[in-house]
C-alpha cells in the first residue's frame, strides 16, 4: 500500500503540486523527495529477498532437474588382443604418427610408413604370461631389405629383418611389458627413401620405408586357432618353409608348395605328465583340383604324429596329441610324396608349383577347452569336430562348406 501511495503522489506532483496542498514546496523539491523515498523502499525489498535466499543454504542450479540421477562411470573392459588393419579407413582411432593414409598398391590396401619412426596405440586387457606381436608388411622395393626395431611402451622388443616382398613377422613379448589400458608400439626403420630421389618419373617426396597391411598383438594361451587368410598377420607369421606367399591370392587358405612345409605355434606350456588332458589337433584343408586323395605325414616337434588323408573337398581332420608332447613353442611339419604340379596334371594350367594341400585352419586346445573361432573364419560347430582317436590314428573326415578353387 505504501509503495502505491508514493507512486500516486509522484504522478500527481508532476501534474501540479497545488492540487495536493503542497503549496509550501516547490515543484522540483517535491519530485526529489518522492523519488528518494521510493528508492529507499526498493533497497529494503532487495535486502529482504537476499536474507531469505541466505537462509535456504546453497543455491540450486535451476537448469538441472531436482530428480536427475547421479552420473556413474562403468569400468572399462579392454580386449585381450588387438588387430590394427592398416588398409582400413578405421585406422585413425589407433594410429598415432608416422603413417600415410591407406592406398592400393597391387592387390592390397596398405599404409606406407613416413619418416624414420612410426607408432601405433592400442588398448589391451593385459595379465597374460606372454604375448605375440605380429605384422604383415613389405619394404620399399628400392631399398632392398629393411631392419625394423620394435619397442613397446618405451622398452625394446627386438629387431625384424624384412626381406623384399610381402611377408609376416612376429616377436614374442613378456607379459610384464603389456599394460592394462593404452599401449604404444613403436617401429624404427634402418633406412628410408624418397621415390622422387630414386625414380626420375616420380613426384612422391615422402620418406618411405615399409608399407603395412596389418599389425596384431595377442596373448599366448592354452589353446591356439589360426585362420590362414591372405592378411592375417598372426597366422601367416607362423608359416615357415614350403608355403606359398602370393600377394595376388586374396582367397582363404594358403598352399603348401614343396615336399615339406613347416609352421610354428605357441601355447602356454601344459603340465608335462602322463595321463594329463589330451590336445585335439584339428586341421582344415583340401587337396588340389583333380586329386582324388592327398596323404600327408605330420611330425610334431621332431616326432611322428600320424598320417592324414584329404580329398579335393574341403574337410576337417582331428588327431589327439598327448599333453607331454607339447611345448611352449611347437613345430608342425607336413611331408608329402609324389607331388605333381597343376601344369603337369592339367593342360590348361601354367602353375608349376608342387601343390600339396591348401590349409585353411589349425586349432590345438585341451580336450575340456571350449572352441574359439580363429580370426577371419567362422566358428566351428561341435558337430564338425571329429570324435577322439588313439594317438597317431586319423579319424573320419567331416566335410564343411566348399571353398572356391584357386589354382
Amino acid at each position: 500500500m505504501t509503495s502505491t501511495h508514493h507512486l500516486e503522489t509522484l504522478a500527481a506532483a508532476e501534474l501540479g503540486y497545488e492540487q495536493l496542498g503542497y503549496e509550501q514546496l516547490g515543484y522540483e523539491q517535491l519530485v526529489y523527495e518522492q523519488r528518494r523515498s521510493h528508492g529507499r523502499w526498493t533497497w529494503a525489498a532487495l535486502a529482504l529477498v537476499g536474507a531469505a535466499i541466505a537462509c535456504q543454504g546453497e543455491p540450486t542450479d535451476f537448469r538441472e532437474p531436482a530428480d536427475t540421477p547421479p552420473v556413474t562411470t562403468e569400468p572399462v573392459e579392454y580386449p585381450a588382443a588387438a588387430v590394427v588393419d592398416l588398409g582400413s579407413d578405421d585406422r585413425p582411432r589407433q594410429m598415432l604418427e608416422g603413417f600415410s593414409p591407406p592406398e592400393r598398391v597391387g592387390a592390397r590396401f596398405a599404409s606406407w610408413s613416413e619418416g624414420e619412426r612410426s607408432t601405433v596405440g592400442v588398448n589391451l586387457r593385459g595379465g597374460a604370461r606372454d604375448y605375440l606381436v605380429a605384422f604383415l608388411a613389405e619394404p620399399y622395393h628400392r631399398l632392398g631389405g629393411v631392419a625394423v626395431n620394435l619397442s613397446l611402451n618405451g622398452r625394446p622388443l627386438g629387431e625384424a629383418q624384412l626381406a623384399p616382398g610381402w611377408r609376416a613377422y612376429q616377436l614374442s613379448v613378456s607379459g610384464e611389458r603389456v599394460s592394462a589400458g593404452r599401449n604404444t608400439l613403436s617401429l624404427q626403420y634402418s633406412k628410408t627413401g624418397r621415390p622422387s630421389d630414386l625414380d626420375p618419373q616420380s613426384t612422391d617426396v615422402r620418406a618411405l620405408s615399409v608399407r603395412f597391411d596389418q599389425i596384431q598383438i595377442a596373448p599366448i594361451g592354452e589353446r591356439v586357432q589360426l585362420g590362414f587368410g591372405s592378411n592375417d598377420a598372426l597366422a601367416l607369421a607362423a608359416l615357415g618353409e614350403g608355403w606359398a606367399r602370393d600377394p595376388s591370392d586374396r582367397g582363404t587358405g594358403t598352399w603348401t608348395i614343396a615336399d615339406r612345409a613347416t609352421l610354428t605355434f605357441h601355447l602356454t606350456p601344459p603340465e608335462a605328465k602322463p595321463g594329463g588332458p589330451s590336445y585335439p589337433l584339428t586341421l582344415t584343408a583340401r587337396a588340389p583340383r583333380g586329386i582324388a586323395e592327398r596323404r600327408v605325414a605330420l611330425t610334431l616337434n621332431g616326432a611322428p604324429l600320424g598320417s592324414l588323408v584329404f580329398t579335393a573337398k574341403k574337410s576337417r581332420v582331428t588327431v589327439e596329441v598327448p599333453s607331454e608332447r607339447l611345448h611352449a613353442k611347437n613345430e608342425l611339419a607336413f611331408e608329402f610324396t609324389g607331388l605333381q604340379s597343376p601344369a603337369e596334371l592339367h593342360s590348361d594350367s601354367k602353375d608349376a608349383r608342387l601343390l600339396g594341400l591348401r590349409v585353411f585352419e589349425l586349432s590345438v586346445a585341451p580336450r575340456d577347452s571350449s572352441p574359439v573361432a580363429p580370426s577371419g573364419s567362422s566358428p566351428v560347430a561341435p558337430s564338425d569336430v571329429a570324435s577322439p582317436a588313439p594317438q597317431g590314428e586319423t579319424v573320419a573326415k567331416q566335410p564343411v562348406a566348399e571353398a572356391a578353387p584357386i589354382e
